[in-house]
């Protein structure tokens, strides 16, 4: 196995805590909720909400795909205010289906959140395809949209991220030619669909990050692979995304 198998190889081991709970200090807290930390009751309402009133306000609002851009968001725009609601198992819209705990946290931002905050711009996001078959996706981001932007100036939605069919480290150096490396077609799919259904909704667009003429670069210069597993980003890229796009 060479450096670059080994290197690859320790994404297996990933550890996504200073990547997608910012910098929270409470290590029995969180403003990231998961598989690991499943109650409401691990939120750390306090921390992850708190505002100062002379700094601006940016709400991260979504699942994981939200959540992975908290720390590369929180160094790039770390004269404002970050407040943090997300949660794996359920898209953050309006109406929403899912697990009990991303629902309550989700309602939470509707109920509650963005209306006691005065919020400027908010970032929504989500692995929107792995919704579609159990969540009204499409009209449930264009109602959410609608109903953030009475409450906030600038609102902005993360687009559909690639999924690949296994974990990209793994298919790099199971790969002779990393070219022949291709996303799963559902992912793409959606991502086509979100760009023509939804015109009026001001998208990030990542999916196509890191491609030119139909050709995609799946390491970076430093041979850090865009993913650490199937369809997240490591840190390194999510710091090149956000100063480039965010």
């Amino acid at each position: 196995m060479g450096k670059n198998d080994l290197l690859l190889d320790s994404y297996s081991k990933y550890n996504i805590k200073p990547q997608f709970n910012g910098s929270i200090k409470n290590p029995a807290k969180s403003c990231f909720l998961s598989s690991k930390n499943p109650s409401i009751d691990d939120y750390d309402y306090s921390f992850c909400t708190n505002t100062e009133k002379h700094k601006k306000t940016i709400l991260l609002f979504g699942d994981s795909h939200v959540a992975e851009f908290s720390k590369a968001i929180r160094e790039k725009y770390w004269n404002y205010n970050i407040i943090q609601a997300t949660a794996s198992g359920c898209p953050p819209i309006i109406n929403v289906k899912g697990d009990g705990t991303c629902q309550t946290l989700f309602k939470m931002v509707f109920n509650q959140i963005i209306k006691e905050k005065q919020i400027d711009i908010v970032i929504v996001g989500a692995n929107w395809s792995a919704f579609a078959l159990t969540n009204d996706v499409i009209p449930g981001i264009k109602e959410t949209n609608e109903l953030l932007k009475e409450k906030i100036p600038s609102v902005k939605f993360i687009s559909q991220t690639k999924n690949f069919p296994a974990a990209l480290p793994m298919l790099i150096m199971n790969s002779k030619n990393i070219s022949e490396i291709i996303p799963e077609k559902s992912s793409r799919d959606f991502y086509n669909k979100m760009k023509k259904e939804l015109p009026s909704v001001d998208f990030i667009d990542i999916y196509n990050y890191g491609c030119k003429n139909d050709k995609c670069i799946l390491l970076n210069d430093d041979n850090i692979p865009m993913f650490f597993d199937n369809n997240h980003y490591t840190y390194e890229w999510t710091k090149s995304i956000v100063n480039e796009l965010f």
